[in-house]
C-alpha cells in the first residue's frame, strides 16, 4: 500500500508540474520571472501570466493546505483562468468576484484560497506602466522602486470560497522603468 500510495504521488507531482506555467510571454515592456517551490511534494500554489493586447493578465492563488487534495484544485484554477473572457482581466475585481461565485457554486469540500488577480497595462508611448488589481485574502504585493523604496500598494478582502457574493476592491499602482513587483 505505501508503494501504491508513493506511485500516486510520483503521479500526482508530473501532472502539477505539467499545470505550473515555465514559459512567460515575451513583453519589450516588462521581464517576468518565477521561483515554485512547493512546501511538500505537491502544493496548492497556482500561477498564471497571459499576454492580451495591450496589457498583461496575471493571476496567482494559493488554496488552503498542501498536498494531494489541495493540488488537485489546480486543474480547476487552471481551468478558470483558460475560460474567462480576456476583458475581464483588465477589471480585476470583476474577475475575482466571477472565479469566487464560480468556485463557491461548486465548492463542496469547504476549501478556500487566496488570491490576487491583476493586469499590467502598458500604453503605446512612454514608460509608465499601470499595474490594476484585485486582492482576495493574499499578501499584499512588493514594489520596489528603480532607487530602492519599497511598499505595499492596495488593500486586502476577504478569501475566496467564504462568501456567496463576495466583492472586491480594485487598486492601481504606477509602475515606472526599473521597477520591480513582486506577488
Amino acid at each position: 500500500k505505501i508503494r501504491i500510495m508513493e506511485n500516486n504521488l510520483l503521479i500526482a507531482k508530473r501532472a502539477v508540474d505539467t499545470l505550473i506555467q515555465k514559459d512567460f510571454p515575451i513583453s519589450q515592456k516588462l521581464e517576468i520571472e518565477c521561483s515554485y517551490l512547493p512546501l511538500e511534494q505537491i502544493g496548492g500554489d497556482f500561477y498564471c501570466v497571459l499576454p492580451f493586447d495591450g496589457f498583461m493578465g496575471i493571476f496567482v492563488c494559493d488554496i488552503t493546505g498542501h498536498g494531494v487534495a489541495s493540488a488537485l484544485f489546480l486543474s480547476l484554477m487552471k481551468y478558470y483562468t483558460e475560460n474567462i473572457k480576456p476583458d475581464l482581466w483588465i477589471n480585476p475585481s470583476e474577475y475575482l468576484s466571477l472565479i469566487n461565485r464560480e468556485y463557491f457554486r461548486g465548492n463542496s469540500m469547504f476549501y478556500f484560497f487566496s488570491a490576487i488577480a491583476g493586469a499590467i497595462i502598458y500604453p503605446d508611448n512612454g514608460s509608465t506602466m499601470e499595474f490594476r488589481f484585485a486582492n482576495g485574502g493574499h499578501p499584499h504585493p512588493v514594489v520596489i522602486r528603480n532607487d530602492g523604496t519599497a511598499f505595499f500598494p492596495g488593500g486586502n478582502d476577504a478569501v475566496i470560497g467564504l462568501f456567496d457574493e463576495q466583492m472586491f476592491t480594485e487598486h492601481k499602482v504606477n509602475l515606472e522603468k526599473g521597477d520591480m513587483l513582486f506577488l
